[in-house]
């Protein structure tokens, strides 16, 4: 849906559809076919990763390359079928020799793997990421598509704000142009402002339910403690039936015990653990390539 949605945006701003190309390191093409042309009210092509060779032969009339990357990300670059690295993305970069300008929007967790690359060269080449090494973080958002309806999604914010300033650029710093400066400066504040409203909406149920949750899993060990040995009381007389009931509710308390766990890691992870910070790789390069009309120049 974040895909579908920038699709769309691009396609909003007069993009057309023949400059924007599509590749899915996935299987489901016909479900994301579906949703992309909800989006967009048209079909489009999708490439998959094994037809790269195909994309770059379509792809050759291109000298500026804008480059949106959704999905997964872990310490060792992109978490594809096969882990595509900093080195691997830079280097197929680099050998397409018709690209003058690249600029590259990641919005993966821990995008900031793909920060300080050997991009010196006669191609321009900016990386602009999410988050540096933290998890990148999603959230509810209603947006309007083709049709004129809102849909509701889990959207990356900050590859939605990317989106939105390329259907509408700003000139944040005021001189006059639409810089790919200009995108990063705005990307940076508007997911900023939607992850401090994370925060600040989530902080009352944290104070609140988090010494909830703890008080629950102390009452939980000790109950645990006691069926255990139960359990084994029972073992030992060669009473099956009560076994398998303390078995069963060993397994459910268990159960219980886990799910309340991910849930506190989970809100402490996002609302005091991480930072989203989104970041660039070469501000002077950025300063001088603009955007207008649906091209960057």
């Amino acid at each position: 849906m974040d895909l579908a949605f920038g699709v769309f945006k691009l396609e909003s701003a007069g993009i057309p559809q023949s400059n924007i190309f599509i590749i899915i390191d996935g299987i489901d093409y016909v479900k994301i076919s579906e949703i992309i042309t909800q989006f967009t009210g048209a079909k489009h092509k999708i490439y998959s990763t094994d037809e790269i060779q195909d994309l770059r032969s379509d792809a050759v009339f291109c000298t500026s390359l804008v480059l949106f990357i959704f999905g997964h990300g872990d310490e060792f670059g992109l978490a594809s079928h096969k882990i595509i690295t900093p080195h691997v993305l830079l280097n197929a970069i680099q050998e397409s020799i018709n690209i003058k300008k690249a600029i590259i929007y990641l919005g993966p967790c821990y995008s900031g793997i793909f920060n300080h690359l050997k991009t010196i060269g006669a191609q321009d080449i900016i990386f602009i990421g999410s988050t540096n090494f933290y998890s990148s973080i999603s959230s509810r958002v209603s947006e309007q598509i083709a049709n004129g309806e809102k849909t509701t999604w889990i959207a990356n914010f900050f590859l939605l704000g990317t989106f939105k300033w390329f259907s509408a650029p700003e000139d944040i710093d005021g001189d006059g142009e639409y810089t790919i400066m200009d995108s990063f400066k705005f990307i940076s504040v508007y997911s900023n402002r939607i992850y401090e409203n994370i925060k600040k909406s989530d902080f009352p149920y944290l104070i609140r339910e988090i010494p909830h949750y703890h008080k629950r899993l102390i009452k939980l060990g000790k109950r645990y403690k006691m069926y255990l040995n139960a359990l084994e009381t029972c073992k030992e007389l060669r009473w099956k039936k009560l076994a398998e009931f303390y078995q069963s509710t060993l397994n459910n308390m268990l159960l219980e015990i886990k799910t309340i766990n991910r849930k506190i890691n989970e809100y402490l992870k996002i609302d005091l653990f991480n930072i989203q910070e989104s970041w660039i790789s070469s501000p002077e390069k950025a300063l001088s390539i603009t955007y207008s009309s649906g091209e960057v120049k």
